[in-house]
C-alpha cells in the first residue's frame, strides 16, 4: 500500500547549515512524497520532491537492498544543478554527483568551507567516513572567477585523514 504526502512548508523555517541555505517563515514552499510499503515495512520513498527558494529536490529512496539508496534525479541549491547518488558504505557514506555547475561561490563567501566538519573538509561530524566522485561541466569559485570540467574523488576516513584528487581547468577570469 502507499501513503501520499503533501505539505505546505510555506509558514516553516527550514536550513541546511552545512550548505549555508535558509528560508524563514514566508515564503512559498512544498514538499511531496509517496512511501510505497510492504506490511508494515516502508520498501522505498517514490516522488519525493521538495520546492522552495533557492533550493529544489527531485528523487527517490529505496530501503529493499541490503541498504537504503537515495537516488538524486534532480537538485538545486541556489546555481548549483547536479543529480546523483548516495549510499552508506562502510562507516559512512558514498555519493556520486553529476551535474552541469556546481556553485562553491556564497560557500567560499561565507566561509562555510573553512570550519571544521565534512562541509569544511575536515573529518566529518561523528566519525563518518565519506567518499565522493564529483564531475561538473562548471564550477563557480566566486567573483568571477571558474574551473571547466572538473573531476573529483574525495575521500575523507572520519579520522581526519582526507585524500582528494582532482582534475579541471581555469576558465575566464579563473
Amino acid at each position: 500500500s502507499d501513503l501520499v504526502v503533501k505539505a505546505d512548508l510555506t509558514p516553516s523555517t527550514l536550513e541546511l547549515a552545512p550548505v549555508a541555505w535558509s528560508k524563514p517563515p514566508g515564503p512559498r514552499a512544498s514538499a511531496e512524497l509517496t512511501v510505497e510499503f510492504q506490511g508494515d515495512q516502508v520498501q522505498r520513498i517514490r516522488g519525493l520532491r521538495v520546492a522552495a527558494p533557492g533550493l529544489s529536490f527531485d528523487g527517490a529512496v529505496d530501503f529493499t537492498g541490503p541498504a537504503w539508496v537515495v537516488d538524486v534525479a534532480a537538485a538545486g541549491l541556489g546555481e548549483t544543478r547536479l543529480s546523483g547518488r548516495v549510499r552508506p558504505e562502510r562507516t559512512g557514506y558514498a555519493a556520486t554527483l553529476r551535474g552541469p555547475l556546481l556553485d562553491l561561490g556564497r560557500l567560499i563567501e561565507t566561509g562555510a568551507l573553512d570550519g571544521a566538519g565534512a562541509a569544511g573538509g575536515g573529518a566529518p561530524a561523528g566519525g563518518q567516513a565519506i567518499r565522493l566522485d564529483a564531475r561538473f561541466d562548471r564550477v563557480l569559485l566566486g567573483q568571477g572567477r571558474e574551473l571547466v570540467g572538473v573531476a573529483v574523488l574525495l575521500d575523507l576516513d572520519g579520522r581526519g585523514r582526507r585524500q582528494v584528487r582532482a582534475e579541471g581547468r581555469l576558465a575566464r577570469g579563473g
